[in-house]
């Protein structure tokens, strides 16, 4: 019972060795990559996801805006003088906002 879920897992960490090498072997040709890489807890993966994701960070004035842009701050519904939070939204680039806070627990546990 155990053997053929084994035979398929055994497939699938071929292919993930195989793209992460691959992946590992593009980010090596960019030069922003080693800077990303020198944050803790962020990996040749994580590096490629956020460079395809904001691929040119000069549009960019404040960091607030990438936070934004990511999808990484709480919504906010504000009028007047009251100002409310709500969650984060996850319309969009939810792959990079998840590597990104993998990256960020992972700075924790150490």
């Amino acid at each position: 019972m155990v053997a053929p879920p084994l035979a398929v897992m055994g497939h699938l960490n071929q292919q993930l060795a195989y793209s992460d090498a691959t992946i590992g072997h593009l980010a090596v040709q960019d030069p922003r990559v080693p800077r990303l890489r020198s944050v803790p807890g962020v990996g040749p993966v994580t590096a490629a996801a956020v460079l395809a994701t904001v691929d040119d960070a000069q549009g960019f004035h404040r960091a607030h805006q990438l936070e934004a842009y990511l999808g990484l701050v709480p919504r906010e519904y504000s009028s007047g003088e009251t100002q409310r939070r709500g969650p984060i939204p996850k319309a969009e680039h939810s792959r990079v906002r998840w590597l990104l806070m993998h990256a960020a627990r992972s700075i924790l546990r150490c």
